[in-house]
């Protein structure tokens, strides 16, 4: 076999050089990478084949077309992101027996639609043969969430109908209410859209910064003063057992009839 070394392109013809000088090649002796490119056939450089060879390449019908390798994105923000095909490949299978493996582009891709939040089925496009893939289209992360209300121990945000909401962004949680806070402490919380049978969930919102109320010894419901209501809801957790330390009047660290003695006093002397 000879090598062809290069060549030059003379009125529409190719003129070839060979590396075998001794020998005038004949035509079944071409180099693959020169006489293929000259007909579109895609084939291994390096490589020599006959003319016979080449030309059955060359005439090959494309029969069906498979998705060999999904996109590496899958999911996408709605109104936001476009469709990316990097790591996708396709396979081309021809009548001949041949496989060719190619690189997805989006221009082969239909279907596409960011402004429709869930699942879509996109369609891949070559020559005429078609194949599909799933994609989802997941909702734009909403605003910060609302405050409602706050104590020294516990925040209430605003409920949104199909939200979830969280205090570190990882742990999620349906209901608005967060309680067994820290006094005086800044605390994070996000809200989110939840996942649902038709899109993902989307990405969490910017956050909202609470700062817990200072805790005043006394103020059992948290809202700022010390009054009847108070006493009641302390009543009620000396007969349940229940504990939190703004209830401990006295410090020792359990509620009982001594706390109880010692909130009707204070509200004695200050009515």
């Amino acid at each position: 076999m000879r090598f062809i070394d290069k060549y030059v392109e003379n009125g529409g013809y190719y003129i070839f050089t060979y590396t075998d000088f001794s020998v005038i090649p004949s035509k079944d002796d071409l180099y693959v990478s020169l006489y293929a490119s000259n007909r579109g056939i895609n084939c291994v450089d390096g490589m020599v084949y006959s003319i016979n060879e080449l030309e059955s390449e060359s005439k090959k019908v494309l029969s069906s077309i498979l998705l060999f390798a999904l996109p590496q994105k899958l999911v996408y923000i709605e109104n936001t992101e476009t469709f990316n095909p990097n790591g996708g490949k396709l396979k081309l299978i021809y009548d001949n027996g041949t496989k060719e493996i190619i690189d997805l582009t989006a221009e082969m891709v239909t279907g596409f639609d960011n402004t429709k939040v869930g699942k879509q089925m996109l369609t891949v496009v070559y020559g005429d043969k078609t194949a599909q893939f799933e994609i989802s289209i997941k909702p734009t992360a909403p605003n910060p969430p609302i405050l409602v209300s706050k104590t020294a121990t516990s925040v209430i945000l605003a409920a949104v109908s199909g939200y979830e909401y969280s205090l570190d962004g990882l742990h999620w949680q349906d209901s608005p209410i967060f309680t067994d806070l820290n006094s005086s402490t800044e605390y994070s919380f996000y809200q989110r859209i939840k996942e649902t049978d038709i899109h993902s969930a989307s990405d969490l919102s910017p956050a909202l910064k609470v700062t817990t109320s200072e805790l005043i010894i006394g103020d059992i419901n948290g809202d700022g003063s010390i009054d009847v209501r108070d006493l009641i809801r302390l009543k009620k957790m000396a007969a349940a057992g229940d504990y939190t330390q703004n209830a401990d009047l006295i410090k020792d660290n359990k509620i009982d009839a001594l706390d109880l003695a010692k909130m009707r006093r204070y509200l004695f002397e200050t009515m």
